[in-house]
């Protein structure tokens, strides 16, 4: 893995070979810690059945389905531990756009949106659903309001240009809102909430399931501080394992500790997926720890958590019982054809 900064790198990157992917996050904890939602933009999405298991199958050629044949929108709502809204929506490369001038770049899935305001770093995400077929009109109105600049950030020493995945914290750092309109038996009623938000990009040239055999990753933001940690396994042909710790705090100071010695207790769900019950770790500035809640996305190859975390920098408490989120991929089994009956029964496609 290999962080990236500069706000060159927002842009899509072109489509790669078969198994390539992109994708552009954003969650939100609001101010009284009862709501919170992540929004995913994808191209070559690998959590599509119908595009990771024909490239498990061939992996490496250059014959395959096509990165923007997939293309999905992933929106989750949840109320403390509680999910009140899913949905995953999968399109063709007709319904991608990409568009950028001097004081914008947008990126539209079918009728939803990105915007991003290159003069002030703040995004705009514009969710719009009106898929009747499936029962489903909402429109979900997300803003994010950079607090710290996260383009300083220096990539770990030892990187080099043989890296096949990439992750760019774009802002790891923002004041959020979030509208969440419905339309139901003629009515239309309307919700809006404030917190904090978290913002990033990530893709890669090969499939995850090529060289990764596990991907950890967490977060959490106060009003002072973010800490972002990765705990990325490589197969040995792949070279050395990512465990890094990204700090940023008010003053625009991003404080990055590569090979972190990550403490590790696991888990399996009912899939017998392992993941990080509890993940943390202490260098010399640092210490943390993650502890899983109870799982508000639960599947056979993911798992994501509300979280509490616990952080001391430099001898001073950042963090005590505060609420992030943590996720687990096991790449391995999204190549598998007996699970994507399972993962295809979440999938709406559209086009």
């Amino acid at each position: 893995m290999e962080i990236f900064s500069g706000k060159e790198h927002i842009r899509p990157h072109p489509a790669g070979k078969p198994g390539s992917y992109e994708w552009w996050y954003f969650d939100f904890i609001d101010s009284n810690k009862e709501y919170s939602a992540v929004v995913i933009f994808l191209t070559g999405s690998p959590f599509s059945p119908d595009y990771s298991v024909p490239v498990g199958r061939s992996p490496g050629e250059s014959e395959g389905p096509h990165p923007l044949d997939f293309c999905s929108i992933s929106v989750n709502i949840y109320h403390k531990q509680r999910v009140v809204y899913r949905s995953l929506f999968e399109f063709g490369r007709e319904n991608f756009s990409f568009s950028e001038d001097d004081k914008v770049l947008k990126i539209s899935i079918a009728n939803s949106s990105l915007t991003y305001d290159k003069s002030s770093g703040s995004w705009q995400i514009d969710v719009n659903y009106s898929y009747e077929k499936y029962g489903d009109r909402k429109r979900f109105e997300l803003s994010f309001f950079p607090v710290a600049d996260a383009y300083s950030v220096s990539r770990p020493a030892g990187n080099d240009s043989d890296s096949k995945h990439f992750w760019m914290p774009t802002a790891p750092f923002c004041n959020a809102t979030l509208k969440i309109v419905n339309y139901a038996n003629d009515r239309r009623t309307k919700s809006e909430l404030s917190g904090l938000g978290y913002v990033d990009h990530n893709w890669g040239k090969e499939h995850m399931a090529a060289g990764i055999i596990r991907w950890y990753w967490g977060r959490v933001i106060s009003n002072e501080h973010c800490l972002v940690f990765f705990d990325i396994g490589y197969k040995e042909s792949h070279g050395k394992n990512f465990a890094s710790v990204l700090l940023f705090d008010k003053s625009n100071t991003p404080h990055l500790y590569a090979d972190f010695p990550f403490r590790i207790k696991s888990a399996r769900n009912y899939w017998m997926l392992k993941y990080a019950e509890s993940i943390g770790g202490k260098s010399d500035e640092l210490e943390f720890n993650c502890k899983s809640d109870d799982f508000v996305d639960n599947g056979p190859f993911y798992v994501r958590s509300l979280c509490r975390f616990n952080a001391v920098f430099r001898g001073k408490k950042i963090f005590e019982n505060a609420v992030g989120f943590s996720e687990c991929i096991a790449p391995g089994r999204l190549t598998s054809p007996f699970l994507a009956p399972f993962v295809k029964l979440r999938i709406r496609r559209i086009s």
